[in-house]
């Protein structure tokens, strides 16, 4: 079970359970579909990137009706301790997919749930494929490990889409190659302008392209 701090405990849990959900509904054999939820609404702006799961709409639904308890609001964007939004949940599980089969992914890995790592090097047909509730598990603990990251890391303010921005790149380079990046150097000297270029030079391989867009411009201006 993911453990969270006492100030974060029900802001975290709402919004990963919330958004889980979700991609649960959405997410069939690999092809997903709106969930038919009574509370949908219309998907974040930016387009999937090439190769990803889907195009279709990300609903919301009401997170104190599904968990039963009254939801903490989102903490401030400008303290340290940041959670991961719902939308930055979505934002991430738009981009990495579902897949309850171990495949390999775009640089020969093999990877298996929402772009959960098994190993390096190719699949070689030993790895066993999990449930879709066992994919979203794991899910919740990545993403659990990559939040402990950034907010380790990044010693300067950051907006709630600033921070859900570096939880997706970091959740897809790694936090060996953010530790080192210059776009972590330029942020913690408060370069925030400069921050938005550093995206456009972790282009390898080209089908994460799209990606690294869609994280910039959120980085930049706030559009999911």
């Amino acid at each position: 079970m993911l453990r969270l701090s006492k100030r974060t405990k029900w802001t975290g849990f709402a919004g990963l359970a919330a958004s889980l959900f979700l991609i649960l509904a959405a997410c069939d054999g690999g092809q997903a579909t709106p969930a038919p939820l009574p509370t949908a609404t219309l998907s974040p702006t930016s387009a999937p990137t090439p190769g990803s799961q889907s195009s279709a709409q990300w609903p919301t639904i009401n997170i104190s009706s599904f968990l039963g308890v009254n939801a903490a609001p989102q903490p401030s964007s400008t303290a340290h301790g940041h959670t991961l939004s719902d939308q930055g949940v979505s934002f991430i599980a738009r981009h990495e997919g579902l897949k309850e089969k171990p495949y390999d992914d775009s640089v020969g890995n093999c990877t298996v749930g929402v772009g959960h790592l098994l190993h390096m090097g190719r699949c070689n047909g030993t790895e066993a494929a999990l449930s879709t509730s066992e994919a979203l598990d794991l899910f919740k603990k990545d993403a659990a490990s990559r939040v402990e990251v950034v907010n380790r890391l990044v010693t300067v303010d950051l907006t709630q889409t600033q921070f859900d921005a570096l939880v997706s790149f970091v959740f897809n380079v790694g936090e060996g190659n953010f530790t080192k990046s210059d776009l972590l150097e330029k942020l913690n000297a408060k370069d925030y302008a400069a921050v938005p270029a550093e995206f456009d030079r972790w282009h390898i391989p080209p089908e994460i392209i799209g990606r690294r867009n869609d994280e910039r411009d959120l980085f930049a201006s706030g559009r999911y």
